[in-house]
């Protein structure tokens, strides 16, 4: 990296002093030097240890990995694909189709996403001077794949928006600015205090400026597949307008009857979207799997007039018994909510709910009183009992 031009790590301008302990990460004076400290900390001793000399191979390329159970960053190496990728072929020009983050990620190429943070060709538009591109990678299903938070983005910018949209584990990386000469470059510590910066003071500020696009929204795991990922089952997320929940989504009639609507969406797996019919099969026969919580908020709640007997009443659908996935919960107003609300809802309907409505007469009077019990002052006690232990606020 000798020779890239040196940018203070702190504003971006020209600079002429070098830290003492890397020897690579460059000030225009003592005070930059000293703001930049509490970043570059991380990375100041290890640095040595991810130059030239130690680099695995000359198709490695050095990045950094912002753990997602961790506070602390740090240097990785990254390999290029040694064959010809899907993804390659695809888009050629896509960023992340040179480098394999398959044991970062776990997942094909196509399940990745890029943001651009920092490119030196936009210094007059981000007020930022760097010589590469360096981009953001995390999974492109990282809002309703049961990822958690990155902690380690949440302690380096102390913003709660900021963790809550980029989780799991996130990489970043550099490459050549010009398209046409797309190649991987080494990381700096310079990069990092740079374009965590940028995350801050300009991709963030801009998105939040800017009118509503995405709504406050919930992810549901199976409590299963939660335990054996060490995932709360219940998790927030943000959810853009354009998404189809707000088209396809299911209306949870029990939800509108608390005065708290909410929408349910299946996010199906990727083989499960590719029409995997063995891996569906194998999903359906694990007994690793058993049914969403989310399933309870679609107990039916028709007091059909037409029915003597209704075994169904107070059940759960069949369809829903067998949705064992991922599912996403957003409000149908797009007011607020939090996991912790929808939790307590989805306990309130499996315990409070089903009871009332599971004592219902087998008489069309019987179940329209049962459903007129499973009310909004109902589940505001319900919540209110439950508030201080579970720690859930009303919205």
């Amino acid at each position: 990296m000798s020779d890239r031009k040196k940018v203070c790590a702190q504003c971006g301008e020209e600079a002429n002093m070098t830290c003492t302990g890397c020897k690579v990460t460059s000030y225009c004076c003592r005070d930059h030097q000293k703001d930049d400290w509490q970043l570059h900390k991380h990375f100041c001793k290890s640095f040595k240890d991810f130059q030239d000399q130690q680099r695995p191979s000359p198709e490695h390329h050095r990045a950094i990995l912002l753990p997602e159970d961790k506070t602390k960053p740090r240097f990785i190496w990254v390999p290029e694909y040694e064959t010809s990728t899907d993804q390659q072929e695809a888009d050629p020009d896509e960023p992340f189709a040179r480098l394999d983050f398959t044991n970062l990620f776990g997942d094909r190429p196509v399940s990745l996403q890029t943001s651009l943070l920092v490119l030196g060709d936009y210094t007059s538009e981000i007020g930022k001077h760097l010589d590469q591109a360096v981009y953001l990678a995390c999974r492109s299903t990282n809002q309703f794949d049961g990822s958690q938070p990155n902690k380690c983005l949440a302690s380096l910018c102390a913003d709660d928006r900021v963790a809550r949209r980029f989780r799991g584990p996130i990489v970043l990386f550099g490459m050549a600015s010009k398209i046409k000469e797309r190649q991987p470059l080494d990381i700096a510590a310079v990069d990092f205090s740079l374009a965590l910066k940028v995350v801050l003071e300009h991709h963030f500020e801009a998105m939040w400026s800017v009118q509503q696009k995405e709504a406050a929204g919930v992810v549901v795991l199976n409590s299963r597949v939660a335990a054996a990922r060490g995932a709360n089952p219940f998790g927030d997320v943000f959810v853009p307008l354009e998404h189809a929940i707000f088209e396809g989504g299911e209306l949870s009639e029990l939800s509108r009857l608390v005065g708290m609507p909410l929408l349910t969406f299946e996010c199906l797996t990727e083989a499960r979207e590719a029409g995997d019919a063995e891996e569906e099969d194998n999903e359906e026969e694990s007994d690793e799997w058993e049914t969403s919580p989310a399933a309870f908020l679609h107990l039916n709640v028709r007091a059909n007039a037409n029915a003597t007997t209704d075994p169904t009443f107070g059940t759960i659908p069949t369809d829903w018994q067998k949705r064992k996935g991922i599912i996403l919960v957003v409000r149908e107003d797009l007011k607020p909510i939090s996991a912790k609300t929808v939790e307590a809802l989805c306990k309130y309907a499996a315990q409070e709910a089903k009871s009332l409505l599971m004592k219902a007469t087998e008489s069309f009077d019987g179940r329209r009183k049962a459903v007129a019990n499973v009310s909004k002052a109902d589940w505001e006690e319900f919540l209110q009992e439950h508030e201080q232990a579970a720690g859930v606020k009303k919205l």
